[in-house]
């Protein structure tokens, strides 16, 4: 290896790829006619290493530093002043530099928190600072497109979005728009606390809502006073206060008006859709037809007409929302209806009621001790009396039969009859409900117990319940092996009890039946056992002296 000169070219060459000099290469001064050193135009290397130096033909003097190349055609202490970039459109995560002061030979440095995207043109970071913002300022666009600082009028406290300054002499707005960009609301505020609602175009301020804290809330259409219109309902929480006026505004169809009349004091009216005025109060009272006086009534007093145009509190008729009581010697309903008269206990009090020309007729007896309702009739003159005793009678004015209920002195009440008579209880009624009370006394006929209570068990126990009736069918066809049967309840304390029970065998399996829910006591002194016949039965007879806690059996086998 070694270098030559070629006199041909004027050049020095060497076969070698690469030159290694210990020392520095010194080369002449450039003059106007030759350059100190020369290094051949040719293209970018594809891995330049650090040190790399080289001249393209498109104009560029390059050299690689620090893993960076650097264009040296730029000038400067090795940092350029101007580099070769190309537009980028789809990188989407791009990482912008900066420098850490403002002037000097500085590298370039980026962060992971400033970010680019050349797709969208989004420029992020985790945060934004200006030392110019002051308040809650928002950041808005101005005329020229430039983000810049509300001076105080658009402010965010983390809570509250607020408009405007604090200045009362100044107007502000909020507006929103319409897809067309037309303004479509817009609140305003006038410095005197008023907010508008202005038209479309937003230039004439013909249809606005006022909310002044002396003047209240006022809404107008046009600059004429409009209809408020409310959907749901209203709460009010405090007094409704309503200007007076002369008169009502004009009708307008479906809708009435509630107004104050200009009067000394003012008075309260309400206008139909057809113009009528209706006078709601007089200004010292409710205005009701004609009438001028209310009075004064007191103590649950019923009101009555006293004259023509007065309503007042009748002293002797009043009501407390229990009791209507007449303290009066008469009340009276005349022209066919019914009167009372009261003479202190003394005479009759009677009270008459017109029933298609026949008399009925409820009498109060002659003394204060004694009294009756007598001849309560319907249509066909039967009559009910509750007379002295105090009893009650029902009379058959065509035979002179009669059927007396009478509550005598000591804890004890009578039905009885003139002569004999026969009470029948309807196909309708059910039951006759006495609720563990005795039956003194009675002589039955042609009468039966009602159809006993019916199981079938699938198990292996049944429960009968005494309340459910004396008599009780129990069918064995189902069960899944011997039965227990236990009787529930019994009889009163103090009363005697009974109860029949009829048990079917099953028809494949001879049951044995064993008992519960007492002492058994059996005649013979054993459990008598069930028939073994199949489909046989067996019928038991129990009986109790105290409610159930022991039951004294008897059975009988049958096929």
């Amino acid at each position: 290896m070694g270098l030559r000169f070629n006199a041909r070219t004027s050049a020095i060459e060497t076969d070698a790829a690469s030159i290694d000099f210990t020392q520095p290469i010194t080369t002449p001064a450039s003059t106007t006619s030759l350059a100190g050193l020369n290094i051949a135009e040719g293209v970018a290397p594809t891995t330049p290493v650090d040190g790399d130096v080289w001249v393209t033909a498109a104009g560029a003097f390059n050299a690689r530093l620090n893993g960076a190349t650097v264009d040296l055609s730029a000038g400067g202490g090795g940092t350029p002043t101007a580099i070769t970039v190309a537009n980028e459109a789809t990188d989407t995560t791009c990482f912008p530099s900066f420098f850490t002061a403002a002037t000097g030979d500085l590298g370039p440095k980026t962060n992971a928190g400033l970010t680019f995207n050349s797709s969208t043109g989004q420029l992020a970071a985790t945060t934004f600072l200006s030392s110019s913002l002051t308040n809650n300022d928002v950041l808005v666009a101005g005329t020229s497109g430039v983000i810049e600082d509300s001076a105080g009028l658009l402010t965010f406290s983390g809570t509250d979005l607020v408009v405007g300054s604090t200045s009362s002499a100044v107007a502000h707005s909020v507006a929103a728009q319409e897809n067309s960009g037309g303004i479509a609301m817009r609140i305003l505020t006038d410095g005197s606390g008023r907010i508008s609602q202005l038209s479309a175009a937003g230039a004439v301020e013909d249809e606005w809502i006022s909310m002044t804290r002396n003047a209240g809330v006022a809404l107008k259409y046009n600059n004429v006073n409009h209809i408020f219109t409310v959907s749901g309902g209203v709460q009010i929480d405090d007094s409704i206060y309503m200007a007076e006026k002369a008169a009502a505004n004009a009708d307008t169809a479906t809708l009435g008006q509630i107004w104050v009349r200009t009067a000394t004091p003012n008075e309260l009216y309400f206008t139909t859709d057809a113009g009528d005025d209706i006078q709601i109060t007089t200004g010292t009272g409710l205005a009701a037809g004609n009438v001028s006086n209310t009075g004064t009534p007191v103590n649950n007093q019923i009101a009555v007409w006293t004259d023509a145009t007065t309503i007042e509190g009748a002293a002797n008729v009043t009501y407390d929302g229990i009791a209507f009581e007449v303290s009066t010697d008469v009340l009276r309903v005349t022209g066919g209806g019914s009167s009372f008269q009261n003479n202190s206990g003394t005479a009759s009090v009677t009270l008459t009621q017109n029933w298609n020309g026949t008399s009925h007729e409820f009498t109060f007896g002659s003394a204060a001790t004694n009294w009756r309702i007598e001849g309560l009739t319907n249509a066909a003159g039967d009559s009910i009396t509750i007379a002295d005793g105090p009893e009650i009678r029902i009379n058959d004015p065509t035979d002179s039969q009669y059927l007396t209920i009478t509550k005598g002195s000591t804890a004890t009440t009578t039905i009885n009859a003139s002569s004999s008579q026969t009470i029948t209880l309807g196909a309708n009624i059910s039951t006759l409900l006495c609720e563990d009370t005795v039956v003194d006394q009675p002589v039955l006929r042609d009468y039966a117990i009602e159809a006993p209570a019916t199981f079938t068990p699938t198990g292996t126990t049944q429960t009968l319940t005494y309340s459910q009736g004396n008599a009780f069918d129990v069918d064995l066809e189902s069960v899944s092996g011997n039965i227990t049967i236990t009787i529930s309840g019994g009889p009163p304390s103090g009363t005697y009890g009974q109860i029949v029970v009829k048990i079917t065998q099953d028809s494949t399996v001879a049951r044995t039946v064993s008992w519960a829910g007492g002492t058994f006591r059996w005649a013979g002194g054993s459990a008598h056992p069930m028939n073994t016949t199949l489909n046989g039965f067996s019928i038991y007879t129990f009986e109790t002296w105290d409610t159930g806690t022991t039951w004294w059996g008897a059975g009988a086998d049958y096929s």
